[in-house]
């Protein structure tokens, strides 16, 4: 297949999807419209999904092309109906387009840019295999293979994913409509990731700013600059092209007396290169969006009266709980982050709907009970109509609870390595709210505040010791603080929400850590990695307003003001070291197609041709024994991964923690357990199935291990090179004398179990 057909199809596919949403994305995008048909994009693969999503677990429908197709038209025909419920002529969409055209070409031709220019880099490194690859792909796979919802999981024969899986159900949807293969679809995907992260980003700035040209910084910062440390290494190896692209991720590094662990500091241009398609790449697009939403809804808010917009405020509600809860569904941890950045807009909003109106305890009260009502109905909505998730999934929680205190703190210079810029940025904003409130106010009482704010800035360090804290503890309560003087104006109101939230996730990240299974020593790994990565986001969308807030300040000297944007400037410079020196790196290699199976063919011409056979001979999803993925990141369970076909167990470590608490949570993993004399846990479990899976290789008589065929309901018996490698010849040998060879190349061996040997 050629590249650029294969990008074609699925940017078609997407364009398609947001073609026929479009009257549900002018329902909500009403003061948004100018960027309509670029949040539309993605606004229509969000409903589209979450429609065949639930119709499929209902029953309605099936994950296929069909059941995809199925709901684009359900959603397009809700749509048409609501348009011809207002009166929406023709006429009114050549307005729009008379209006909006340039923008909506604007918008396109970034998106359509950023998505070539990153095909370009993947074209010289598409191998999905590595790191975490192997478990995006086998995900991928199994989704764009099977057609139930809760989705079964390649790794674990007869169970399903218990795992985040929105986001690989969004991708597999797009492969699916763009009848792309796997190996294809893997890889675009990561380009349309970036290419949405390019594009959402900047239709926010501008949309904040009124300016194209500040809205870049948005990408800039957001999506394509790295952190200092690209800067750092250049200045030891010489040139920008043999820098690391990993050190940039491994920045801060925990020590506490002799107790030492990494941390993960990942940022999305790193995510992008790296190519790892994880959840919280693949959720990036929908924060997005729900980030445009949010504003969107403030807007709302003030456009009307709460009263005589009831149905629109209903509407709305829905699809912004759809978009909520659908980010649990996407991306855990992004849920309770953005339900505070939910939960913030609510308020301010109800309060800029009331404005003067505030004038005894009668309207207090009643704007309270609003807020509380839309904040507590749509997080119920959120949860409720995605409950054949959340009321599924079975979360890897530590017995010990969820949150615990953190042992270690952040070095000072660490943290501004990674950082700097962005406190920069908050430092910069609360300047210009400050030099703002000094002038308005009385000054004597200004010089008090501050001195108080001092003198807490001086308390806390002495107490806790590190400069981290006294100085985001502080700016959180200035934030705060300016964030009362700025509710008339809805961009500085949502930039000052995204901020505090932003610098709040900072400080909690050095006194708390989720509990995960990675020993104290890595307390803080995935803490820093997913809730920096927030952080991240949210300081990159509010630096166009930031910049538009000093240029226009006017309680700053215009030296300060040129000063100050001269260094945020030179800053942000020093962070594109990064993206040029590891796309420059990249470019240097040899390009190659965007097949990213290619590298089977080369480096495994035995399971190539035999995952090639299987992926074009076996429908459904039937199980297959291989040798069970005993070592992580390595190229075990290489046919489930390649192919999306069930398997006895595939990696132990992965499976052991998704299944940490599911083992005692489902009856028959239970059950088995405890017979066998284990302790129904998740690495329990994770050993005895590959007992299992080693017993049924290594035996020399095949009726003891025809239980276990039928129990598992194994269809497939895979013979290749690590086969050869880690059983017994007799042991393997004992297929021939029953089975069907279904398959024999390459010293490469496929055996169908006889259906009298699959049922009881």
């Amino acid at each position: 297949m050629q590249d650029a057909v294969a990008v074609l199809r699925f940017y078609a596919a997407s364009t398609l999807i947001a073609f026929l949403t479009v009257p549900l994305g002018r329902f909500f995008f009403q003061k948004s419209s100018r960027h309509l048909f670029l949040y539309n994009r993605f606004l229509g693969l969000l409903l589209t999904n979450f429609t065949v999503w639930l119709l499929s677990a209902i029953g309605l429908f099936a994950f296929s092309v069909r059941g995809i197709l199925g709901a684009m038209l359900l959603l397009a025909v809700l749509g048409f109906v609501w348009i011809r419920s207002q009166g929406f002529t023709l006429s009114a969409g050549q307005s729009w387009l008379r209006r909006h055209w340039r923008t909506a070409l604007f918008d396109e031709v970034v998106f359509v840019a950023a998505l070539i220019f990153f095909v370009v880099l993947i074209r010289h490194q598409p191998k999905i295999f590595g790191t975490e690859k192997n478990m995006d792909f086998m995900f991928l796979n199994g989704l764009m293979r099977g057609t139930n919802i809760p989705p079964h999981d390649p790794w674990f024969a007869g169970g399903t994913i218990n795992y985040y899986y929105g986001g690989y159900m969004i991708m597999a949807l797009l492969g699916r409509l763009s009848a792309l293969p796997p190996a294809y679809t893997y890889n675009i995907a990561l380009a349309f990731l970036f290419a949405s992260a390019v594009a959402l980003s900047w239709a926010l700035g501008h949309q904040l700013t009124g300016s194209r040209r500040l809205g870049a910084l948005a990408p800039l910062g957001l999506a394509i600059m790295g952190n200092l440390n690209g800067f750092l290494q250049v200045l030891r190896v010489g040139w920008p092209y043999k820098i690391s692209y990993w050190d940039s991720s491994r920045v801060i590094v925990d020590v506490e007396g002799t107790q030492k662990g990494n941390t993960i500091n990942e940022f999305p241009f790193f995510s992008f290169i790296h190519a790892d398609l994880h959840p919280h790449v693949m959720a990036i697009p929908f924060v997005l969006l729900f980030i445009a939403m949010l504003y969107e809804f403030l807007l709302f808010y003030r456009a009307r009266s709460l009263r005589t917009t009831a149905p629109a405020l209903a509407g709305r509600t829905v699809i912004l709980a759809i978009a909520l809860g659908s980010l649990g569904f996407i991306n855990g941890l992004d849920l309770p982050s953005y339900g505070l950045l939910f939960a913030g807009v609510v308020f301010f909003g109800v309060l800029r709907a009331f404005g003067s109106r505030l004038n005894s305890p009668r309207r207090i009260v009643q704007a309270l009970l609003i807020i509380a009502a839309l904040g507590l109905l749509t997080g119920l909505v959120a949860y409720l109509i995605h409950y054949p998730f959340y009321g599924t999934f079975v979360k890897p929680k530590h017995e010990e609870g969820f949150l615990g205190q953190s042992i270690f703190k952040s070095d000072l210079g660490e943290f501004l390595t990674v950082f700097h810029l962005q406190l920069f940025w908050v430092a910069v904003f609360l300047g210009v709210g400050l030099a703002q409130l000094y002038h308005r106010e009385r000054p004597e009482l200004f010089r008090l505040a501050m001195a108080g704010t001092g003198i807490l800035f001086v308390f806390l360090f002495a107490y806790y010791g590190y400069f981290v804290v006294a100085f985001l503890t502080v700016a959180l309560l200035m934030v705060w603080a300016t964030l009362l003087q700025n509710l008339r104006r809805p961009n500085r109101l949502f930039t000052w929400l995204m901020l505090m939230l932003a610098v709040a996730i900072l400080i909690g990240c050095e006194f708390v850590h989720v509990k995960d299974s990675y020993g104290r020593q890595l307390q803080r790994m995935n803490t820093l990695f997913k809730f920096h990565y927030q952080a991240w986001i949210l300081f990159a969308i509010s630096a166009p307003v930031i910049f538009q807030a000093l240029r226009r300040s006017q309680f700053l000297p215009k030296s300060m003001r040129q000063s100050l944007l001269a260094v945020g400037v030179g800053l942000l410079a020093l962070n594109l070291v990064y993206p040029f020196g590891v796309s420059w790196a990249r470019l240097r290699q040899s390009a190659e197609s965007l097949d990213g199976m290619a590298y089977l063919q080369r480096e495994h011409p035995g399971d190539a041709l035999a995952i090639q056979w299987l992926n074009s001979n076996v429908r459904g999803t039937p199980v297959v024994l291989e040798y069970p993925g005993k070592r992580a990141y390595d190229y075990n369970s290489r046919v489930s991964t390649n192919t999306g076909l069930p398997t006895l167990i595939g990696w132990m470590n992965h499976e052991a923690i998704w299944r940490k608490q599911w083992a005692k949570a489902d009856a028959t993993a239970r059950g088995r357990l405890q017979a066998a004399g284990r302790n129904p846990d998740g690495w329990a479990l994770v050993h005895y199935r590959q007992s299992l899976a080693d017993r049924i290789y290594n035996s020399k008589q095949l009726p003891p291990v025809i239980p276990l065929l039928q129990e598992y309901k194994i269809e497939y018996i895979y013979i290749g090179e690590l086969e050869r490698r880690h059983y017994t010849a007799e042991g393997l040998g004992k297929f021939g004398t029953t089975f069907e060879k279904i398959y024999d190349r390459n010293n490469t061996l496929i055996y169908r179990v006889p259906d009298r040997y699959r049922t009881s």
